[in-house]
Protein backbone atom coordinates (compact mmCIF):
# COMPACT_ATOMS: atom_id res chain seq x y z
CA UNK A 1 0.00 0.00 0.00
CA UNK A 2 2.85 2.38 0.84
CA UNK A 3 4.52 1.77 -2.53
CA UNK A 4 1.22 2.26 -4.36
CA UNK A 5 0.70 5.56 -2.58
CA UNK A 6 4.23 6.64 -3.49
CA UNK A 7 3.59 5.78 -7.15
CA UNK A 8 0.42 7.88 -7.21
CA UNK A 9 2.15 10.82 -5.54
CA UNK A 10 4.98 10.66 -8.08
CA UNK A 11 2.48 10.53 -10.92
CA UNK A 12 0.65 13.59 -9.58
CA UNK A 13 3.95 15.48 -9.16
CA UNK A 14 4.98 14.75 -12.72
CA UNK A 15 1.56 15.59 -14.16
CA UNK A 16 1.57 18.97 -12.41
CA UNK A 17 5.09 19.85 -13.60
CA UNK A 18 4.61 18.58 -17.16
CA UNK A 19 1.15 20.02 -17.73
CA UNK A 20 0.91 21.33 -21.30
CA UNK A 21 4.58 20.56 -22.08
CA UNK A 22 5.27 19.11 -25.54
CA UNK A 23 9.06 19.35 -25.83
CA UNK A 24 10.73 15.97 -25.30
CA UNK A 25 13.78 17.28 -23.44
CA UNK A 26 11.63 19.54 -21.29
CA UNK A 27 9.49 16.54 -20.32
CA UNK A 28 12.62 14.61 -19.37
CA UNK A 29 13.73 17.58 -17.26
CA UNK A 30 10.35 17.64 -15.47
CA UNK A 31 10.73 13.92 -14.68
CA UNK A 32 14.19 14.61 -13.24
CA UNK A 33 12.78 17.44 -11.13
CA UNK A 34 10.22 15.09 -9.62
CA UNK A 35 12.94 12.65 -8.55
CA UNK A 36 15.11 15.46 -7.20
CA UNK A 37 12.17 16.71 -5.12
CA UNK A 38 11.45 13.26 -3.70
CA UNK A 39 14.97 11.87 -3.24
CA UNK A 40 17.94 13.49 -1.60
CA UNK A 41 21.39 13.26 -3.23
CA UNK A 42 20.20 11.59 -6.43
CA UNK A 43 21.53 11.91 -9.96
CA UNK A 44 19.08 11.55 -12.85
CA UNK A 45 19.92 11.35 -16.53
CA UNK A 46 18.09 11.14 -19.83
CA UNK A 47 19.94 9.42 -22.68
CA UNK A 48 18.87 9.46 -26.32
CA UNK A 49 20.07 7.13 -29.05
CA UNK A 50 22.13 9.23 -31.44
CA UNK A 51 24.84 8.31 -33.96
CA UNK A 52 25.07 4.76 -32.65
CA UNK A 53 25.58 5.71 -29.01
CA UNK A 54 23.58 6.59 -25.89
CA UNK A 55 24.20 10.32 -25.43
CA UNK A 56 23.33 12.30 -22.33
CA UNK A 57 20.79 15.02 -23.16
CA UNK A 58 19.22 16.01 -19.84
CA UNK A 59 20.76 15.69 -16.37
CA UNK A 60 20.48 16.87 -12.79
CA UNK A 61 22.64 19.79 -11.68
CA UNK A 62 24.89 17.70 -9.38
CA UNK A 63 26.66 16.28 -12.47
CA UNK A 64 28.15 19.71 -13.15
CA UNK A 65 30.43 19.09 -10.17
CA UNK A 66 31.98 16.19 -12.12
CA UNK A 67 32.95 17.83 -15.45
CA UNK A 68 34.99 14.85 -16.72
CA UNK A 69 32.13 12.42 -16.12
CA UNK A 70 29.66 14.86 -17.65
CA UNK A 71 31.78 15.26 -20.78
CA UNK A 72 32.12 11.49 -21.11
CA UNK A 73 28.38 10.89 -20.84
CA UNK A 74 27.60 13.68 -23.31
CA UNK A 75 30.07 12.17 -25.78
CA UNK A 76 28.05 8.97 -25.60
CA UNK A 77 28.11 5.48 -24.14
CA UNK A 78 28.50 2.47 -26.45
CA UNK A 79 25.43 0.39 -27.23
CA UNK A 80 27.05 -2.62 -25.57
CA UNK A 81 27.44 -0.83 -22.22
CA UNK A 82 26.30 -3.70 -19.95
CA UNK A 83 23.47 -2.03 -18.02
CA UNK A 84 22.03 -0.55 -21.22
CA UNK A 85 22.53 -3.77 -23.16
CA UNK A 86 20.54 -5.72 -20.55
CA UNK A 87 17.76 -3.15 -20.74
CA UNK A 88 17.68 -3.34 -24.55
CA UNK A 89 17.57 -7.14 -24.42
CA UNK A 90 14.66 -7.38 -21.99
CA UNK A 91 12.82 -4.15 -22.77
CA UNK A 92 12.24 -3.80 -19.03
CA UNK A 93 13.68 -1.53 -16.30
CA UNK A 94 17.03 -2.68 -14.89
CA UNK A 95 17.92 -2.16 -11.20
CA UNK A 96 21.51 -2.64 -10.09
CA UNK A 97 21.83 -2.66 -6.28
CA UNK A 98 25.57 -3.27 -6.05
CA UNK A 99 26.92 -0.93 -8.71
CA UNK A 100 30.39 -1.74 -10.05
CA UNK A 101 31.62 0.96 -12.40
CA UNK A 102 34.36 -1.27 -13.83
CA UNK A 103 32.01 -4.17 -14.51
CA UNK A 104 29.38 -1.86 -16.01
CA UNK A 105 32.06 -0.07 -18.07
CA UNK A 106 31.05 3.47 -17.08
CA UNK A 107 34.08 5.17 -15.59
CA UNK A 108 33.98 7.72 -12.75
CA UNK A 109 30.68 6.40 -11.36
CA UNK A 110 32.11 4.75 -8.24
CA UNK A 111 30.16 7.14 -6.03
CA UNK A 112 26.92 5.34 -6.79
CA UNK A 113 25.90 2.17 -5.00
CA UNK A 114 22.63 1.76 -6.87
CA UNK A 115 21.69 2.59 -10.48
CA UNK A 116 18.25 2.24 -12.06
CA UNK A 117 17.39 2.50 -15.76
CA UNK A 118 13.99 2.76 -17.42
CA UNK A 119 13.40 2.13 -21.17
CA UNK A 120 11.34 4.77 -22.96
CA UNK A 121 9.43 3.25 -25.88
CA UNK A 122 7.89 4.91 -28.91
CA UNK A 123 6.08 2.55 -31.30
CA UNK A 124 7.41 -0.43 -29.35
CA UNK A 125 10.99 0.70 -29.98
CA UNK A 126 13.30 1.92 -27.22
CA UNK A 127 14.23 5.48 -28.19
CA UNK A 128 15.65 6.76 -24.90
CA UNK A 129 16.69 5.69 -21.41
CA UNK A 130 15.91 7.39 -18.11
CA UNK A 131 18.47 6.65 -15.39
CA UNK A 132 18.77 7.27 -11.66
CA UNK A 133 21.87 7.02 -9.47
CA UNK A 134 21.64 6.75 -5.65
CA UNK A 135 23.66 5.61 -2.70
CA UNK A 136 20.86 3.16 -1.91
CA UNK A 137 17.57 2.22 -3.59
CA UNK A 138 14.71 1.11 -1.33
CA UNK A 139 11.55 -0.68 -2.51
CA UNK A 140 9.71 2.58 -1.97
CA UNK A 141 12.15 4.49 -4.19
CA UNK A 142 12.02 1.78 -6.85
CA UNK A 143 8.22 2.11 -7.00
CA UNK A 144 8.51 5.89 -7.37
CA UNK A 145 11.12 5.54 -10.13
CA UNK A 146 8.90 3.11 -12.02
CA UNK A 147 5.96 5.48 -11.72
CA UNK A 148 7.93 8.47 -13.00
CA UNK A 149 9.35 6.35 -15.83
CA UNK A 150 5.88 5.19 -16.89
CA UNK A 151 4.54 8.73 -16.71
CA UNK A 152 7.42 10.07 -18.79
CA UNK A 153 6.94 7.29 -21.35
CA UNK A 154 3.23 8.12 -21.71
CA UNK A 155 4.03 11.82 -22.10
CA UNK A 156 6.63 11.08 -24.77
CA UNK A 157 4.18 8.86 -26.68
CA UNK A 158 1.54 11.61 -26.57
CA UNK A 159 4.09 14.14 -27.78
CA UNK A 160 5.13 11.88 -30.66
CA UNK A 161 1.49 11.30 -31.62
CA UNK A 162 0.81 15.04 -31.53
CA UNK A 163 3.92 15.70 -33.64
CA UNK A 164 2.79 13.22 -36.27
CA UNK A 165 -0.73 14.61 -36.35
CA UNK A 166 0.65 18.12 -36.76
CA UNK A 167 2.93 16.98 -39.58
CA UNK A 168 0.06 15.17 -41.31
CA UNK A 169 -2.20 18.19 -40.89
CA UNK A 170 0.43 20.51 -42.33
CA UNK A 171 1.02 18.14 -45.24
CA UNK A 172 -2.71 17.85 -45.89
CA UNK A 173 -3.14 21.61 -45.71
CA UNK A 174 -0.27 22.15 -48.14
CA UNK A 175 -1.70 19.52 -50.50
CA UNK A 176 -5.15 21.12 -50.34
CA UNK A 177 -3.72 24.56 -51.03
CA UNK A 178 -1.74 23.20 -53.97
CA UNK A 179 -4.80 21.37 -55.31
CA UNK A 180 -7.02 24.44 -54.93
CA UNK A 181 -4.45 26.64 -56.69
CA UNK A 182 -4.17 24.06 -59.48
CA UNK A 183 -7.96 23.82 -59.79
CA UNK A 184 -8.30 27.58 -59.93
CA UNK A 185 -5.58 27.87 -62.56
CA UNK A 186 -6.88 25.05 -64.74
CA UNK A 187 -10.45 26.35 -64.56
CA UNK A 188 -9.27 29.74 -65.75
CA UNK A 189 -7.21 28.15 -68.52
CA UNK A 190 -10.25 26.20 -69.76
CA UNK A 191 -12.16 29.41 -70.42
CA UNK A 192 -10.26 30.19 -73.63
CA UNK A 193 -10.76 26.86 -75.45
CA UNK A 194 -14.44 26.79 -74.52
CA UNK A 195 -14.82 30.34 -75.81
CA UNK A 196 -13.09 29.28 -79.03
CA UNK A 197 -15.42 26.31 -79.44
CA UNK A 198 -18.47 28.55 -79.15
CA UNK A 199 -17.02 31.32 -81.34
CA UNK A 200 -15.79 29.11 -84.15
CA UNK A 201 -18.92 27.03 -83.97
CA UNK A 202 -20.92 30.20 -84.58
CA UNK A 203 -18.63 31.23 -87.42
CA UNK A 204 -18.96 27.80 -88.99
CA UNK A 205 -22.75 27.92 -88.76
CA UNK A 206 -22.87 31.33 -90.47
CA UNK A 207 -20.41 30.31 -93.19
CA UNK A 208 -22.50 27.38 -94.37
CA UNK A 209 -24.69 28.27 -97.39
CA UNK A 210 -28.46 27.96 -97.42
CA UNK A 211 -30.71 26.45 -94.76
CA UNK A 212 -29.03 23.81 -92.58
CA UNK A 213 -30.34 20.30 -92.54
CA UNK A 214 -31.88 18.71 -89.46
CA UNK A 215 -28.81 16.57 -88.80
CA UNK A 216 -26.44 19.57 -89.08
CA UNK A 217 -28.61 21.63 -86.73
CA UNK A 218 -28.54 18.77 -84.24
CA UNK A 219 -24.72 18.62 -84.38
CA UNK A 220 -24.46 22.37 -83.77
CA UNK A 221 -26.91 22.06 -80.88
CA UNK A 222 -24.82 19.31 -79.30
CA UNK A 223 -21.68 21.50 -79.57
CA UNK A 224 -23.40 24.52 -78.06
CA UNK A 225 -25.05 22.54 -75.24
CA UNK A 226 -21.82 20.74 -74.34
CA UNK A 227 -19.83 23.99 -74.33
CA UNK A 228 -22.47 25.71 -72.19
CA UNK A 229 -22.40 22.79 -69.75
CA UNK A 230 -18.60 22.97 -69.59
CA UNK A 231 -18.83 26.69 -68.88
CA UNK A 232 -21.22 25.91 -66.03
CA UNK A 233 -18.80 23.35 -64.61
CA UNK A 234 -15.95 25.86 -64.79
CA UNK A 235 -18.10 28.41 -62.94
CA UNK A 236 -18.94 26.03 -60.10
CA UNK A 237 -15.35 24.79 -59.78
CA UNK A 238 -14.10 28.37 -59.54
CA UNK A 239 -16.81 29.13 -57.00
CA UNK A 240 -15.78 26.08 -54.97
CA UNK A 241 -12.15 27.17 -55.08
CA UNK A 242 -13.01 30.72 -54.01
CA UNK A 243 -15.10 29.37 -51.14
CA UNK A 244 -12.10 27.44 -49.83
CA UNK A 245 -9.59 30.26 -50.24
CA UNK A 246 -11.40 33.26 -48.79
CA UNK A 247 -11.21 33.80 -45.01
CA UNK A 248 -14.39 33.59 -42.96
CA UNK A 249 -15.96 36.92 -42.06
CA UNK A 250 -17.69 36.06 -38.82
CA UNK A 251 -20.66 38.01 -37.48
CA UNK A 252 -24.11 37.41 -36.05
CA UNK A 253 -26.30 35.84 -38.74
CA UNK A 254 -30.11 35.84 -38.49
CA UNK A 255 -30.96 32.60 -40.27
CA UNK A 256 -34.65 33.49 -40.30
CA UNK A 257 -34.02 36.61 -42.36
CA UNK A 258 -31.68 34.72 -44.70
CA UNK A 259 -34.22 31.97 -45.36
CA UNK A 260 -37.01 34.54 -45.89
CA UNK A 261 -34.93 36.40 -48.49
CA UNK A 262 -33.82 33.24 -50.29
CA UNK A 263 -37.25 31.64 -50.57
CA UNK A 264 -38.75 34.88 -51.88
CA UNK A 265 -36.04 35.08 -54.55
CA UNK A 266 -36.67 31.46 -55.52
CA UNK A 267 -40.40 32.08 -55.72
CA UNK A 268 -39.85 34.72 -58.40
CA UNK A 269 -38.00 32.18 -60.57
CA UNK A 270 -40.93 29.71 -60.55
CA UNK A 271 -44.05 31.94 -60.60
CA UNK A 272 -46.34 29.20 -61.90
CA UNK A 273 -45.42 26.63 -59.26
CA UNK A 274 -47.68 25.80 -56.31
CA UNK A 275 -45.26 25.78 -53.35
CA UNK A 276 -46.25 25.87 -49.70
CA UNK A 277 -43.44 27.21 -47.51
CA UNK A 278 -43.53 26.26 -43.82
CA UNK A 279 -40.73 28.14 -42.12
CA UNK A 280 -40.42 27.92 -38.32
CA UNK A 281 -38.56 30.38 -36.15
CA UNK A 282 -34.82 30.10 -36.78
CA UNK A 283 -31.92 31.10 -34.51
CA UNK A 284 -29.28 33.77 -34.82
CA UNK A 285 -25.88 32.12 -35.10
CA UNK A 286 -22.23 33.08 -35.48
CA UNK A 287 -20.82 32.58 -38.98
CA UNK A 288 -20.05 34.03 -42.37
CA UNK A 289 -23.35 35.44 -43.64
CA UNK A 290 -22.47 35.22 -47.34
CA UNK A 291 -21.28 31.62 -47.10
CA UNK A 292 -24.23 30.49 -44.98
CA UNK A 293 -26.49 32.13 -47.54
CA UNK A 294 -24.88 29.90 -50.19
CA UNK A 295 -25.69 26.85 -48.11
CA UNK A 296 -29.32 27.90 -47.72
CA UNK A 297 -29.61 28.74 -51.43
CA UNK A 298 -28.33 25.26 -52.25
CA UNK A 299 -30.73 23.44 -49.93
CA UNK A 300 -33.79 25.53 -50.74
CA UNK A 301 -33.20 25.63 -54.51
CA UNK A 302 -32.70 21.86 -54.52
CA UNK A 303 -35.99 21.49 -52.63
CA UNK A 304 -37.70 23.66 -55.27
CA UNK A 305 -36.05 21.75 -58.13
CA UNK A 306 -36.77 18.24 -56.90
CA UNK A 307 -40.43 18.97 -56.08
CA UNK A 308 -41.34 20.25 -59.53
CA UNK A 309 -42.98 16.92 -60.38
CA UNK A 310 -45.45 17.56 -57.55
CA UNK A 311 -48.68 19.44 -58.18
CA UNK A 312 -48.46 20.88 -54.67
CA UNK A 313 -44.91 21.17 -53.32
CA UNK A 314 -44.33 21.48 -49.59
CA UNK A 315 -41.01 22.76 -48.26
CA UNK A 316 -40.40 22.93 -44.51
CA UNK A 317 -37.56 24.73 -42.76
CA UNK A 318 -36.91 24.52 -39.02
CA UNK A 319 -34.14 24.31 -36.43
CA UNK A 320 -33.48 21.96 -33.54
CA UNK A 321 -31.44 23.02 -30.54
CA UNK A 322 -28.79 20.83 -28.91
CA UNK A 323 -26.64 21.77 -25.89
CA UNK A 324 -23.63 22.77 -28.03
CA UNK A 325 -25.12 23.36 -31.48
CA UNK A 326 -28.06 24.15 -33.73
CA UNK A 327 -29.30 21.83 -36.47
CA UNK A 328 -31.03 23.53 -39.42
CA UNK A 329 -33.24 21.23 -41.51
CA UNK A 330 -34.97 21.52 -44.90
CA UNK A 331 -37.58 18.91 -45.80
CA UNK A 332 -39.48 18.55 -49.10
CA UNK A 333 -42.04 16.17 -50.58
CA UNK A 334 -40.11 15.73 -53.82
CA UNK A 335 -38.65 12.76 -55.64
CA UNK A 336 -36.31 11.84 -52.78
CA UNK A 337 -33.35 9.50 -53.26
CA UNK A 338 -32.28 5.92 -52.69
CA UNK A 339 -30.71 5.76 -49.16
CA UNK A 340 -28.03 3.32 -50.33
CA UNK A 341 -26.46 6.16 -52.35
CA UNK A 342 -26.61 8.68 -49.53
CA UNK A 343 -22.82 8.79 -49.28
CA UNK A 344 -22.54 10.21 -52.80
CA UNK A 345 -24.78 13.22 -52.21
CA UNK A 346 -22.08 15.56 -50.94
CA UNK A 347 -19.34 14.43 -53.32
CA UNK A 348 -18.17 16.36 -56.37
CA UNK A 349 -19.95 15.53 -59.65
CA UNK A 350 -21.99 12.70 -58.13
CA UNK A 351 -25.54 12.57 -59.48
CA UNK A 352 -28.45 10.42 -58.25
CA UNK A 353 -30.77 11.72 -60.98
CA UNK A 354 -30.10 12.15 -64.68
CA UNK A 355 -29.13 15.48 -66.21
CA UNK A 356 -32.16 15.21 -68.49
CA UNK A 357 -34.56 14.96 -65.52
CA UNK A 358 -32.89 17.52 -63.25
CA UNK A 359 -30.29 19.97 -64.53
CA UNK A 360 -27.23 21.04 -62.54
CA UNK A 361 -23.49 20.53 -62.20
CA UNK A 362 -23.69 18.26 -59.12
CA UNK A 363 -21.29 20.45 -57.19
CA UNK A 364 -23.49 22.66 -54.99
CA UNK A 365 -23.92 20.11 -52.18
CA UNK A 366 -20.16 19.48 -52.10
CA UNK A 367 -19.65 23.23 -51.80
CA UNK A 368 -22.26 23.42 -49.03
CA UNK A 369 -20.50 20.67 -47.10
CA UNK A 370 -17.19 22.50 -47.39
CA UNK A 371 -18.74 25.72 -46.08
CA UNK A 372 -20.40 23.94 -43.15
CA UNK A 373 -17.17 22.10 -42.33
CA UNK A 374 -15.33 25.42 -42.19
CA UNK A 375 -17.89 26.48 -39.58
CA UNK A 376 -17.08 23.33 -37.53
CA UNK A 377 -20.41 21.78 -38.47
CA UNK A 378 -21.59 18.68 -40.34
CA UNK A 379 -24.12 18.07 -43.12
CA UNK A 380 -26.84 15.44 -43.04
CA UNK A 381 -29.31 13.90 -45.50
CA UNK A 382 -32.22 11.47 -45.18
CA UNK A 383 -34.64 10.37 -47.83
CA UNK A 384 -36.57 7.67 -49.64
CA UNK A 385 -37.34 7.34 -53.34
CA UNK A 386 -40.51 9.23 -54.23
CA UNK A 387 -41.07 10.15 -50.56
CA UNK A 388 -39.10 13.38 -50.31
CA UNK A 389 -35.84 14.23 -48.57
CA UNK A 390 -34.55 16.10 -45.53
CA UNK A 391 -31.22 17.88 -45.71
CA UNK A 392 -29.61 19.62 -42.77
CA UNK A 393 -26.48 21.08 -41.27
CA UNK A 394 -25.23 21.83 -37.79
CA UNK A 395 -23.61 25.00 -36.51
CA UNK A 396 -21.86 25.19 -33.13
CA UNK A 397 -23.02 27.66 -30.54
CA UNK A 398 -20.11 30.07 -30.14
CA UNK A 399 -19.74 33.41 -28.40
CA UNK A 400 -18.59 36.56 -30.14
CA UNK A 401 -15.30 36.23 -28.26
CA UNK A 402 -14.70 32.94 -30.07
CA UNK A 403 -15.38 34.29 -33.53
CA UNK A 404 -11.69 34.84 -34.26
CA UNK A 405 -11.13 31.10 -33.92
CA UNK A 406 -13.54 30.41 -36.73
CA UNK A 407 -11.60 32.54 -39.17
CA UNK A 408 -8.64 30.18 -38.84
CA UNK A 409 -10.58 27.04 -39.71
CA UNK A 410 -9.67 25.50 -43.03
Amino acid sequence: MENRTAELEAFVHFTELADGETDVLALAARAGEVLSLLFADCTNCYYALEDGAWKLKVYSSDLEAAPDLLASLKAGLPLDTPVFARLMQTGEPVFVDAWDSEREQIAMTEVYQSVSTYPLHVDSTIRAIFALGLSHLSAHQQAVFRSVGRSLNLALERTETARRLTAQRDLLRASNEELEAFTYSVSHDLRTPVRHILSFGGLLRRSLPGPLGEKTERYFKIIETAAAHLNELIDVILDLSRTSRRPLEVSRVDLGRLVDAVHKELGVTVPNRQITWQVAELPTVMGDANLLRQVLVTLLSNAVKYTRTREQAVIEVWAEEQPQSWTVLVRDNGVGFDPQYQGKLFSMFQRLHSQEDFEGAAVSLANARRIVTRHSGVVTAKGQLDEGATFGFTLPKVDLTESARLTDLT
